[in-house]
């Protein structure tokens, strides 16, 4: 998340994934308030959204798709994407708890 600027301001462990939520919503600059999120789930899915209603049709494809536009062409398989996408996930949470 950090290669792409997407700031964690807080995580909390939820049922069977870990939920992120953001600082500033990457759908809508003007969402500050922490009502964004990414969820990495155990078996490697990952959701995200905003809680505003002009955000309702945003999810963890549009996202991908702001950060990364060529993810599509770039993806060689799912579980390679999911398996990076939850490396990148790890390593930035380790950052931000002052781990690494």
């Amino acid at each position: 998340m950090e290669e792409h600027e997407i700031k964690v301001q807080s995580e909390k462990r939820v049922g069977n994934g870990t939920i992120y939520v953001l600082e500033q919503c990457p759908w809508r600059e003007e969402h500050t308030n922490h009502s964004a999120y990414i969820i990495q789930y155990e078996n490697g899915a990952i959701a995200a959204g905003c809680h505003h209603n002009s955000c309702s049709d945003e999810n963890w494809h549009t996202l991908r798709d702001k950060v990364e536009p060529d993810w599509k062409k770039k993806s060689k398989s799912s579980k390679e994407d999911v398996q990076s996408i939850k490396e990148t996930i790890n390593t930035t949470l380790l950052t931000t708890i002052g781990v690494l």
